[in-house]
């Protein structure tokens, strides 16, 4: 056997228990990653066990109590149905506040949003912006 071929079964003799070392270690290390039941979250909010959906209602109720209208707007077309026919009643059964969709062309979301925020008209409360915008 050449030199050459004895130090490649060499290399491979001793990069297999490498590897799994290796894997062995980041398995275990994953153990570390899980979330602690008891872990204490910073800042005032209180969840007192809530889920985001639970907390977002109860801040809205007061907010609603005399059947309010909120404005957002939607793509045009299937993605406003959504809100139109699911989201957006069940917002109003859970709060009292009514929900407005302003359905928009995609590729006019952008320009109509900045218009309205330019021009400071209060137009829309809430918007659903495109992640690529950011």
């Amino acid at each position: 056997m050449s030199t050459t071929g004895l130090e490649l079964s060499k290399t491979r003799h001793l990069l297999k228990p490498l590897a799994w070392s290796t894997v062995a270690v980041l398995t275990l290390s994953m153990f570390g990653c899980g979330n602690d039941a008891e872990q204490s979250t910073s800042g005032p909010i209180s969840t007192d066990g809530k889920n985001a959906a639970q907390i977002a209602v109860e801040s809205a109720k007061p907010l609603c109590q005399d059947g309010k209208t909120i404005t957002i707007v939607w793509e045009a077309g299937l993605q406003s149905l959504d809100p139109k026919n699911f989201s957006g009643p069940k917002w109003e059964e859970e709060t009292g506040c009514k929900i407005e969709v302003v359905e928009v062309p995609t590729s006019e979301m952008f320009t109509k949003i900045m218009q309205e925020y330019r021009a400071n008209t209060g137009a829309y409360d809430a918007l659903n912006v495109i992640p690529a915008w950011m």
